[in-house]
């Protein structure tokens, strides 16, 4: 249930994975120091597509390719890196077509609504925002490996920040006076602001309510309204502990549209293989699919589906001839659900 300082999930995967490791960072009072702990190197600059529109007929309509205006780390964390001891991340990053049509004007709903995993919103930066919680139901920002804006990507391989830095800030609430500037959207049409409240102080997440934000005038869309409105904070649970407003649901979203089942992506045959192998899946609802063959460091090399299919089941027979032995990973994608799978190659 909500509270104050609480996140609220819908619930954790049962298969979740993460880094688990955070001592090192971690002060005595059990509060952690981002200035200590490792970060994911790198400057990957993206090209980013973002738009922000109101339709005049009540709806704030977003669109773009989920790549971030920020330069990120390098991802997958390089295996030579110290934030590779850490967390060993295999997630590349890219892009995705982001259509959210969320309310102009959002209202309070009658109850809060709890926080599923995947985006939860959307920064100005053009990527998504997901809660605090890794997928093992821990402190994401303080265990999992960030790069310097505060973002990493994961097994749907988009790019998404968990914590606010000075990267972000500089770019979407550079100010150090007055309340924060609007950083972005959350998904039930709300507005989330950088850490600074009426007075210029910085908030934590005792000077707000159990979703994580208050009501108060601020300028939205070029006029000073009185409306609900979420925060940035420095301690957890950093930017949503609950949805106050309805949260959307769209092709985009609806967890169900897409859903891919745990048989629905098999173990390749034979395995271990020595240049020939067969991969068999069943797509569950009509849509487009990529099925893609990456190596252990997260690089792509070989791409077996990309296009859309009907309902049923394939068999796909990989040529990896002309790859060296080894460990590779095989992953099913269709609209937000992801399955990944290892082989063995042998010479």
């Amino acid at each position: 249930m909500p509270g104050i300082s609480i996140l609220w999930l819908c619930g954790v995967p049962p298969d979740g994975a993460g880094a688990s490791e955070a001592k090192d960072w971690t002060n005595s009072d059990g509060t952690w120091d981002f200035t200590r702990k490792p970060k994911v190197e790198g400057h990957v600059a993206w090209q980013s597509e973002f738009n922000v529109a109101l339709d005049g007929k009540g709806n704030r309509i977003i669109t773009g390719n989920a790549l971030p205006s920020t330069p990120t780390g390098t991802f997958p964390i390089n295996p030579g890196s110290v934030a590779y001891r850490y967390d060993r991340n295999p997630s590349h990053i890219e892009a995705h077509d982001v259509r959210y049509i969320l309310p102009a004007v959002p209202q309070i709903a009658v109850r809060p609504g709890c926080v599923p995993y995947g985006p939860s919103g959307i920064l100005l930066t053009g990527n998504a925002i997901y809660h605090g919680a890794s997928t093992l139901g821990s402190d994401a920002a303080a265990y999992e490996m960030l790069d310097t804006c505060g973002g990493q990507s994961d097994g749907t391989f988009t790019y998404h920040t968990h914590f606010i830095t000075p990267c972000l800030l500089n770019l979407l609430d550079s100010a150090t006076s007055g309340h924060s500037s609007l950083m972005g959207y959350m998904l039930d049409g709300f507005g989330i602001y950088g850490p600074r409240g009426e007075n210029g102080n910085i908030l934590t997440s005792k000077d707000l309510d159990q979703c994580h934000g208050h009501t108060h005038p601020v300028l939205w869309d070029g006029q000073v309204l009185n409306i609900y409105h979420y925060h940035w904070t420095y301690d957890f649970p950093y930017n949503i502990g609950c949805y106050k407003g309805t949260r959307i649901t769209t092709t985009d979203l609806e967890e169900t549209e897409f859903q891919i089942t745990a048989s629905s992506l098999k173990q390749n045959f034979p395995n271990p293989f020595n240049g020939i192998t067969q991969i068999s899946f069943t797509v569950c609802a009509p849509g487009f699919v990529t099925l893609k063959v990456f190596d252990h460091l997260g690089r792509m090399v070989k791409t077996l589906v990309n296009e859309k299919l009907s309902t049923g089941s394939y068999d796909i027979t990989l040529d990896a001839s002309d790859l060296e032995e080894g460990i590779y990973m095989y992953c099913l994608r269709q609209g937000t659900s992801v399955k990944t799978l290892k082989m063995c190659r042998i010479k």
